[in-house]
């Protein structure tokens, strides 16, 4: 009789036990799986948006390659654009940025010519990447967009100078 409860006993412990190692492994699957997805989702979208986006405001920011600033032609022709189109009627927001963190162009005008210290994101763009990421809107500089409590897909996306390889500012919606 002893026997049998000491085996009994051991066989519910290596059941509990095997239990609690599936459920762990279980939920560790479901995150990375989901984060994965995420990953991709973002990537992809960044990649797709940028592309859109670069092909009508890179031409209003060739000035950039010889001064640091946008004339009111160049502004005002950026933002017809944004109202006029379908994907601008959807961005919240678009911030042009010289290297060092100055803002030289931003939809609202609120922050044109403030500097910021450069986010990751941000630097990786200086280095000729897309870069996305969703804000948590807790270090956002915006107060308008910080007050939606609704997080926002950030699009960091290199502008460069046409013909040429380098990069003259970064465009962030």
């Amino acid at each position: 009789m002893f026997r049998v409860d000491s085996e009994n006993s051991f066989v519910r412990s290596y059941a509990l036990a095997s239990l609690a190692v599936i459920i762990v492994l279980m939920l560790f699957i479901g995150w990375w799986v989901s984060s994965s997805i995420e990953k991709q989702v973002i990537e992809s979208t960044a990649t797709n948006v940028a592309l859109y986006v670069q092909s009508f405001i890179t031409p209003e920011l060739q000035g950039m390659a010889e001064r640091d600033y946008l004339t009111e032609q160049e502004m005002q022709h950026i933002e017809n654009l944004l109202a006029e189109t379908p994907l601008g009627k959807k961005i919240l927001s678009v911030k042009v940025w010289k290297e060092g963190g100055k803002v030289v162009y931003y939809s609202r005008r609120a922050l044109i010519g403030q500097r910021f210290e450069p986010t990751d994101n941000l630097k990786r763009a200086w280095q000729g990447e897309v870069a996305a990421e969703f804000d948590d809107l807790a270090h956002n500089e915006d107060q308008e967009e910080a007050q939606l409590e609704v997080p926002l897909l950030e699009i960091y996306s290199p502008v460069r100078q046409h013909g040429r390889d380098n990069i003259i500012a970064v465009a962030e919606f």
